[in-house]
């Protein structure tokens, strides 16, 4: 280690200041080599540590952070639980709760395990000497008013002493009430609803009682109600219940039914030992971890994010927290480890809490007056939890100052780096102060908070307000030990980007294990000039392909990274349109398509730590490093696994989101699903892709179309990820395929028919190898003279369109020369056009009408209506009596007709903005649909930029849609 890292105490003239260390090969023989220890004054007695350990066993971080605190009457302990037992609330949201309320929250971490599903704590809650619920299993933590605290199993025992002198002993208050538990006690206090929560049928006795429901006290509880058979009974204030699961047995039952209104009975609660009885606080806990100074044998093994609450042989408390499951940050710790750990730290007695997500430290700085969280959640964001520990004090200010508070961002920095300090003035009440505190330094520039070092050496900072002073020490690091790449939090080792590509990076210098501050400007980029240009961080790719070097350098140390320009396209591996193995399963809803005509679909139960395989192995060429697909979340924060690649996705959002992950070495995969508390839901996958870049292609390909004079049509299809390797690339006149040529540019040409006296519709559709679809039409020739099929259409703008539907048949008119353009369609006719207009040859007599107005559809009619309902272009609607019905005879509006119609396109087309001047009318399951064809050219709004979503389209307009969807 180098000798800037010795172990140095911060020069300090306050009796009580921050003190920052930075120690040598000082270790926790559990945790690892210690790498920094940070300790900072909260409040009287309370001190924050913040420690991080290198483990040579795993060659990763382990980070903690701790509060010890000694009761004394200006620090109190408290237990919230969000106002009813099951109520779930994060850490740093009950801490704001208790803000407002006017405490200052010193600290706070969160509480006992509970039940994921109905968020009932495992053990016990006492809040304001009152127990919310409680069971005689499991252990506890329970706080005196004096902050004193007592942990260990407290055996919390109810007994119930009626007139005769029988007595009987209730299994638990406030829990699940299960069919062999016995005699269960409820207040109104257990849910949302005020209830039992109980869903089977169950004997209930409900009293009125006197008395406060804390260990050590006698309540008299006198019956008003019997229910002999009732489910999730709700209670008044001052109300309990006895109840019984009908199951439960004769014994439980038969001591209930020998209850009457008017009786009077007393209720005692007690624990093992009386010294429970003056604790007005508590909090269960599912593990015992240290007895009597020595680690409890055979606890859960592995690596998670751990909370646990231990007790000095002094009687002072450890509230601990280590990170976990961030490689690079902190990989966590076992409960053995754990329990190891606060040995060291002098504990005797310590108790697991709730771990993994929901390990949360709150607390406010000491320059601060509202709390934020102190640690990083495996979650990303702290979870929702049932009760929680906090240490709070008086916000009241006293005015005078007791000590400064002084703190870097960073005690090593690079060359010429800006770090910023935090100063205050704090008072003897533990609250900052608004008079400033005046800063210096022996060297480098120092403008506000912000100091500016110099390329080498030592700078100390001192902090003064009147005759109070403290000192940091910033140390200069010239040549750290390595440098790391970054782009979007994610490691870079090589680079492989396309063309004029434009890509920001962040170099992170490392000095024994832990980040240097430094930002960009303190590195020197350089790049093979053939492959572009770079500057502090932001790169920009040549319009060109070859191989070359990135390198980031600081003093000596020298970071290289290959770079890559190349075309290399995206591979599709998967379009998910086929029958997948099971346990997925095909969808055709297009609500969960996001491109082509169908996804995979994955309906799951997990149980707690269940990892679910799904069989569907991807192969991938070793090129490519990533690997891309659409899932659609359903927020139960399941994690997504692609074996090999070492990464997990936290499907805790709702709705589609194209995943990156790295794929294995080898370039096979297969996908897995773990939920650590179980879980069950619906994923839909679609477009499995590899590629070689880390950022998913959610950009369709550009398309265009020409003719020329002399009759050629030329056009270009290329994709700025896969170039001209696109998935499909499609040419139709008419709606048939039209031969063509294209070239690795994307360019391609065909041969057109000669023109005739019709318009013909050419279309150039291409879906890129991450299935984004995009489509461009022409049209070639219109009407030239010729005869006109129907009197009433000449001259009439939809006269082409009219034309070109009777060519193909798809109408003959009236039967008496006419067309009638400017008439209403009705749903029936519409069907039989479109039928018509599709080329339908399948037969569907077989297909069964559903609606109750099937009788009203006319015989021609018949086929047509069974062909759209089994292609999912209708689906009928429900009239005023609740009947599902087509409605033949109705006119069908315009955003009727265009979701029928867009039913029939492929998704992939990505999604716009509505852009009419009447978008707010259009229904929203129309909206989709109308913004589609809208962009992709096939309908068109009004002159004065309307759509008039409700009108009734007409046979002019539908000409036209019909014209421009070939």
């Amino acid at each position: 280690m180098k000798n800037f890292f010795r172990k140095c105490t911060s020069l300090v003239t306050a009796a009580a200041l921050t003190l920052a260390l930075i120690v040598p090969a000082a270790a926790s023989e559990t945790l690892g080599a210690e790498l920094s220890e940070h300790a900072t004054p909260l409040h009287e007695g309370t001190t924050l540590h913040e420690t991080a350990f290198w483990s040579d066993t795993v060659s990763d971080l382990r980070r903690e952070n701790y509060i010890v605190y000694e009761p004394n009457s200006r620090v109190t302990p408290i237990v919230t639980n969000g106002g009813y037992v099951t109520a779930k609330q994060s850490v740093p949201d009950a801490a704001a709760a208790l803000e407002a309320q006017g405490y200052r929250v010193v600290a706070g971490i969160n509480g006992d395990y509970y039940g994921v599903g109905n968020g009932v704590p495992l053990g016990a809650v006492m809040t304001n000497g009152v127990l919310r619920n409680a069971s005689g299993a499991n252990y506890a933590i329970g706080f005196r008013a004096d902050g004193t605290a007592v942990l260990g199993a407290p055996n919390i025992r109810f007994t119930v002493t009626d007139s005769r002198g029988s007595t009987f002993n209730p299994s638990a208050l406030n829990q699940v009430r299960y069919s062999y538990g016995g005699i269960y006690l409820y207040t109104n206090g257990f849910n949302s609803r005020a209830s039992t929560g109980t869903t089977e049928a169950g004997y209930d006795v409900i009293c009125t009682m006197r008395g406060d429901l804390s260990i050590g006290e006698t309540l008299t509880l006198t019956v008003t109600k019997v229910l002999p058979s009732a489910t999730d009974t709700v209670l008044a204030a001052g109300e309990i219940a006895l109840t019984a699961n009908l199951n439960a047995g004769e014994a439980a039952l038969s001591t209930l039914q020998s209850l009457s209104v008017g009786d009077t009975l007393t209720l005692e609660i007690s624990a093992e030992s009386e010294e429970w009885n003056d604790v007005t606080e508590m909090v269960g806990a599912l593990y015992e971890l240290v007895r009597d100074g020595e680690v409890v044998q055979g606890l859960e093994a592995g690596a998670a994010p751990r909370t646990a609450i231990g007790q000095r042989a002094d009687g002072s408390l450890v509230f601990y927290t280590v990170d976990g499951r961030r490689s690079g940050h902190s990989l966590g710790a076992s409960l053995t480890q754990v329990a190891e750990r606060l040995i060291e730290l002098g504990c005797v007695t310590a108790l697991s809490l709730d771990g993994g997500g929901s390990t949360t430290l709150s607390l406010t700085q000491p320059d601060a007056t509202l709390s934020t969280v102190a640690n990083l959640p495996s979650d990303s964001v702290p979870r929702a939890v049932t009760n929680h520990i906090f240490l709070v004090a008086s916000p009241n200010k006293s005015g005078q100052v007791d000590h400064i508070y002084l703190r870097a961002e960073n005690a090593f920095a690079l060359p010429n780096a800006s770090v910023s300090l935090r100063a205050a003035a704090i008072d003897t009440m533990y609250v900052p102060m608004s008079a400033s505190v005046a800063l210096s330094a022996d060297g480098g520039t120092l403008t506000g908070n912000v100091l500016t070092l110099p390329d080498h050496g030592v700078v100390t900072v001192t902090g003064e307000q009147g005759y109070k002073t403290a000192q940091t020490a910033i140390t200069v690091v010239p040549s750290p030990e390595r440098i790391a790449l970054t782009h979007e939090g994610k490691a870079v080792s090589e680079l492989t980007l396309s063309p004029n590509d434009t890509i920001s990076l962040t170099a992170t210098a490392y000095q024994n294990h832990l980040a240097v501050a430094g930002g960009n400007e303190c590195f020197t980029w350089t790049l093979s000039p053939e492959l572009g240009s770079i500057e502090n961080g932001v790169l920009i790719a040549a319009n060109r392909v070859g191989t070359g070097e990135l390198t980031v350098s600081v003093g000596e140390t020298v970071l290289s990274v290959p770079v890559t320009l190349s075309s290399e396209p995206n591979i599709l591996l998967d379009d998910c349109e086929d029958v997948p193995a099971a346990p997925l399963t095909r969808n055709t809803d297009r609500a969960f398509i996001p491109s082509g005509k169908a996804s995979y679909r994955l309906d799951y139960t997990l149980a707690e730590d269940e990892t679910l395989r799904i069989p569907a192995v991807l192969n991938a060429p070793a090129s490519c490093g990533y690997l891309n697909v659409w899932v659609y979340g359903d927020a139960q924060h399941a994690q997504l696994t692609f074996v090999g690649a070492g990464d997990a996705v936290t499907l805790g959002f709702s709705g589609w989101q194209n995943l990156t992950l790295p794929l294995s070495p080898e370039g096979v995969t297969e996908l897995t699903l773990y939920s650590e508390f179980g879980a069950e839901g619906t994923l839909y996958f679609d477009t499995f892709t590899a590629s070689p870049r880390i950022d998913a292609d959610e950009t369709a390909s550009e398309v265009s179309l020409a003719i020329a004079e002399d009759g050629t049509l030329t056009g270009r299809a290329f994709d700025e990820t896969d170039g001209a390797t696109l998935a499909t690339l499609t040419l139709t006149r008419d709606g048939e395929a039209l031969p063509f040529t294209a070239d690795s540019t994307g360019a391609l040409t065909a041969i057109l028919p000669e023109a005739d006296t019709l318009p013909h519709r050419i279309t150039l559709t291409a879906m890129d190898q991450s299935g984004n679809l995009s489509r461009t039409s022409i049209d070639q020739g219109a009407i030239a003279g010729g005869e006109t099929p129907f009197a009433d259409t000449v001259g009439h703008w939809a006269e082409p369109y009219v034309a070109v539907l009777k060519s193909r048949g798809v109408t003959n008119g009236d039967g008496a020369g006419n067309y009638l353009p400017n008439a209403n369609l009705t749903r029936e006719e519409f069907a039989a056009m479109l039928y018509r207009f599709l080329r339908i040859e399948e037969d569907f007599s077989s297909v069964a009408l559903p609606f109750a107005d099937s009788a009203d559809i006319s015989p021609w009619a018949e086929e047509s209506v069974r062909a759209m309902l089994a292609l999912g272009v209708t689906n009928g609607s429900t009239d005023l009596n609740g009947n599902l019905c087509f409605f033949p005879k109705d006119s069908i509006s315009r955003e009727q007709a265009v979701t029928m119609l867009g039913r029939l396109l492929e998704c992939g087309y990505g999604r716009g903005t509505l852009s009419f001047t009447d978008s707010a009318d259009i229904a929203a399951w129309s909206g989709e649909h109308v913004e589609v064809m809208a962009r992709i050219g096939i309908l068109s709004g009004f002159d004065d930029g309307s759509f008039r979503p409700s009108e009734k389209i007409t046979r002019a307009q539908i000409a036209s849609v019909f014209y421009k969807l070939q």
